[in-house]
């Protein structure tokens, strides 16, 4: 069960794919810091003490499987652009062994 991500596609424009990175981390910042304010609300209103560190437990870890998840593929995606590009620039490979040398 992985976390499917569409990355950017690298034909926007830069100011699309600048909004794109702000959403992403913005809703990273979201995964991590409102599981803990739901657990301080919850501590005060239950009048316990340890829901805020869970909250920061679980906002920590959501938050760092998303960010794991959003540069893996990023990763995957600049891998198959540079080595599309490196295939490009690669001369076609020739049929005769001439190359060998020990003839």
């Amino acid at each position: 069960m992985g976390l499917r991500l569409n990355p950017p596609r690298m034909d926007y424009s830069p100011i699309a794919l600048a909004y794109t990175w702000v959403g992403r981390i913005f809703a990273i910042c979201g995964e991590m810091i409102l599981p803990c304010l739901g657990g301080l609300w919850l501590d005060q209103k239950l009048g316990t003490r340890f829901l805020s560190i869970v909250g920061l437990m679980l906002g920590l870890a959501l938050g760092t499987i998303h960010l794991i998840a959003i540069v893996s593929a990023e990763n995957s995606v600049n891998k198959q652009s540079s080595d599309t590009a490196h295939r490009e620039r690669l001369p076609p490979a020739s049929d005769d062994s001439t190359d060998d040398p020990g003839k």
